[in-house]
Parts: C-alpha cells; structure tokens; sequence
C-alpha cells in the first residue's frame, strides 16, 4: 500500500482501500470478490444473498436458466427460472465453497456468471 492508503474489511478479509476513499467505498469497488456479502448485481440480473446458507433469491426480467457450477467447471445443479423473483434451494449435499453461477437467458440476451459463497 501507498503512504496513506487505509485498510478496510470485507467478510473478514482485510482489503487495501485507495487514498481518499472510504472503506464502503473500496468495497463497492470491488463487488467482484467472492468475500463481498453484497448482492451480485449484473445488469437485469440479481442474486441474494451472498454469501448463501443454501437459500438464494434470483430476480430476472426474462426467463432462463440458472446452472451451478464448482469452481473447476463441473455442473452441480440447473434451475429453470421464470421472469420476475424466485428463490432456489441449493443441493442438501453441497460442501461449503465457492461456486459460480450462471444464468443464460431463453431468448440468449441475458447471460451473467456470479461468485457465490455458500456457508451451511
């Protein structure tokens, strides 16, 4: 880190923040991370919460399919969805991870992968 630069925490991984801003700041900047506890929001696509205890709430403006993945790409699980809110349940047998998600809409406008962390 620079002089001056600060530190924040996100999930309880310490993150350098850049000078001036502030630490909610240097965590919405990085939404990426698979620590953020935000909501993954991408587009007209949004996952909550996150990180997971098996329950997840998905909202769409088109329908698709949401496919879970491990982080080596193999398939766990697919969920049709229809348009507007849904919650899905994620596999009783799921260890505790991070996973990608990954939703394709019927009509291929919408396609969006998310980290999610689950904790049983």
């Amino acid at each position: 880190m620079k002089s001056g630069d600060k530190e924040c925490v996100v999930g309880g991984v310490i993150c350098p923040a850049r000078t001036g801003e502030s630490s909610a700041e240097g965590a919405e900047r990085r939404s990426g991370d698979a620590s953020n506890i935000q909501s993954q929001k991408a587009g007209e696509f949004t996952v909550y919460p996150n990180p997971t205890y098996g329950s997840l709430s998905i909202a769409t403006s088109a329908a698709g399919t949401f496919i879970l993945y491990t982080m080596l790409g193999q398939e766990i699980q697919k969920y049709d969805l229809a348009a507007g809110k849904g919650d899905i349940q994620l596999p009783a047998d799921l260890a505790a991870g991070i996973y990608i998600g990954k939703f394709t809409s019927t009509d291929g406008g919408i396609i969006k992968e998310v980290r999610l962390v689950y904790q049983p």
